[in-house]
């Protein structure tokens, strides 16, 4: 009797009868895949240049043909386009599973987001003018990040647009593409000029949502932008092997030489 390597579980199973061992091909080769062939592949730089197309087509008709449009007629209309989206995915899940999980309530990146820019199309006071840096920010970095991360997202150009299962990865593509454009239409109008001293705006905000956040997600038991979990969250493996607060380190600092990044040169 000998024992075998199970190249399934890649565990020893013991010794066994050899009659009642079970023929197994031998453990085929891993092959490796860096970060660059996993995630910025051909199709999602294609994807990407795809939705960078549309969006730059975009922002010239609204830049020229309806230059005299008031500006802040033009940002309503983007944030009613975006709100829109959000019923309609709320719409699906509900028609899908019967039910809305109070997971999918717009308490995430992109519900955080889609509350501040509704505030700066819709308000005209003070409160408007405060959240434009963060809502110019990280609006910016949230809606890149989400196009060239997000592994079904990025790559949504080489799926079946056809197959309703791909119904969310779709609505990620066209709902952070619309940020976007939102946020470049917001700087490109001069609606909105980044000063050096408008970080720490958008950094007192970014604190006082994350705040925010995390009550709610205390109050229901909830994982809104990985806070608690890591759902979903690139640095999970951090969280997992170093805690909380190094998990939340990282990205805060990362945002910080973001934020730094788009208010100094940008």
């Amino acid at each position: 009797m000998r024992g075998w390597r199970n190249w399934q579980t890649r565990k020893f199973e013991g010794l066994v009868e050899q009659s009642m061992r079970v023929q197994v091909p031998s453990l085929a080769p891993i092959k490796k895949r860096g970060y660059m062939n996993g995630v910025l592949n051909a199709n999602n730089l294609f994807s990407l240049l795809g939705m960078l197309s549309v969006i730059i087509f975009a922002l010239i008709i609204a830049l020229t043909i309806f230059k005299r449009t008031d500006k802040k007629r033009m940002l309503k209309v983007g944030a009613f386009i975006l709100i829109i989206l959000e019923l309609i995915k709320i719409g699906y899940i509900f028609y899908t599973y019967g039910t809305l999980d109070k997971g999918y309530l717009p308490f995430d990146f992109s519900g955080i987001i889609l509350i501040a820019i509704s505030i700066v199309a819709f308000n005209r006071g003070r409160l408007s003018n405060y959240l434009k840096p963060f809502a110019y920010a990280f609006g910016l970095i949230i809606s890149l990040a989400s196009l060239i991360l997000l592994p079904n997202t990025a790559a949504i150009l080489s799926t079946d647009w056809s197959n309703i299962n791909n119904f969310l990865p779709m609505w990620n593509y066209i709902f952070y593409g619309m940020i976007l454009t939102f946020v470049l239409y917001l700087r490109l109008s001069l609606e909105y000029i980044p000063k050096k001293k408008d970080i720490i705006k958008a950094i007192i905000t970014t604190i006082i949502f994350i705040c925010l956040v995390q009550l709610i997600n205390l109050g229901l038991n909830t994982d809104f932008m990985g806070l608690n979990l890591g759902t979903g969250n690139l640095f999970k493996s951090i969280l997992e092997t170093n805690g909380f607060w190094p998990y939340l380190g990282v990205q805060t600092g990362i945002v910080l030489i973001l934020y730094f990044i788009i208010f100094m040169f940008l």
